[in-house]
């Protein structure tokens, strides 16, 4: 029964290389969200639709300096973003993964594990995943590499505060 779940993430980090294969092919995309204001709410994380939420994560991406070079929407609140900072020492390729409403509220390790995966094949300078609910306690042990970042809901609504406050106006 061990195979079952390994089957399961090599599958998962299957199908994330052949997304970012073809998120290449499909070339550069203008941003629908520039200049857009949006709207968070207030509590424990984000009280925002799908589509407001990919509006604040695309803001905050381009407010903290980096430049979305592709993107791949997948259905109502998952999309696969690759953006590139030009700053010396810390610039370079960043893989984000933002997912609106997890499975039963918690995004889990297989997601972590499989942004990694991607980070290590693409020799990313990071890989970034951003929800606007929580990750599992297994989750945030298994990112304890250096180059992934989780923002969960709450975090998210910080980082937009302080970086887009347009969106919060």
């Amino acid at each position: 029964m061990l195979w079952i779940p390994l089957a399961v993430g090599f599958g998962a980090v299957v199908i994330g290389l052949l997304l970012v294969m073809f998120v290449r092919r499909v070339g550069p995309v203008e941003n629908p969200a520039r200049g857009r204001a949006t709207e968070i709410g207030t509590g424990a994380g984000l009280a925002i639709d799908a589509d407001r939420f990919y509006h604040v994560v695309v803001d905050l991406i381009e407010a903290l300096g980096l430049r979305i070079t592709y993107q791949a929407l997948h259905g109502k609140g998952e999309h696969d973003i690759m953006a590139r900072s030009d700053a010396p020492v810390t610039g370079g390729l960043y893989i984000i993964h933002a997912l609106f409403q997890p499975e039963h509220g918690v995004v889990d390790s297989t997601r972590v594990l499989n942004l990694l995966d991607t980070v290590k094949a693409e020799e990313a300078a990071r890989g970034i995943l951003i929800t606007t609910h929580s990750f599992s306690e297994e989750a945030v042990k298994v990112s304890d590499d250096p180059r992934i970042e989780l923002i969960d809901g709450e975090k998210l609504e910080k980082l937009a505060r302080q970086y887009v406050p347009s969106a919060i106006e």
